[in-house]
């Protein structure tokens, strides 16, 4: 296993394990439940991504590297009366990259200008 062959010396390694514990996930599911793998397949490249952020050292701060986050209402990014329900949608600090040195639309903005609908869902 190549989990085992990472020193611990290394800052580096604890983000090799993760992402040999993302794809670790990907195959245990491909090799219980083949057609349900699609989805932890999409999960572990989410985390890969984000990891690759980190180590980059362009993580985002607000959502962890991962473009999207948990907001405690439905309002979501767009602030404003929401319901009690914890909702995912994109990050409101870098807008979906999940990077500081680049950011996607600002969707508050947009929406404030009138440029179409702003929810991207």
């Amino acid at each position: 296993m190549i989990d085992d062959k990472l020193s611990g010396d290394d800052p580096r390694d604890l983000w090799r394990r993760e992402c040999v514990r993302a794809l670790e996930g990907v195959l245990d599911t491909y090799l219980v439940d083949p057609a349900g793998v699609g989805e932890m397949a999409i999960e572990a490249a989410e985390r890969l991504l984000a990891i690759a952020h980190h180590i980059k050292g362009v993580a985002c701060p607000r959502c962890g590297g991962l473009g999207q986050r948990t907001y405690p209402s439905t309002s979501l990014w767009s602030g404003g009366v929401g319901g009690m329900q914890m909702t995912n949608g994109p990050c409101d600090k870098c807008w979906g990259t999940g990077r500081t040195d680049k950011t996607g639309v600002d969707l508050r903005k947009l929406a404030r200008q009138g440029g179409g609908r702003a929810d991207p869902l």
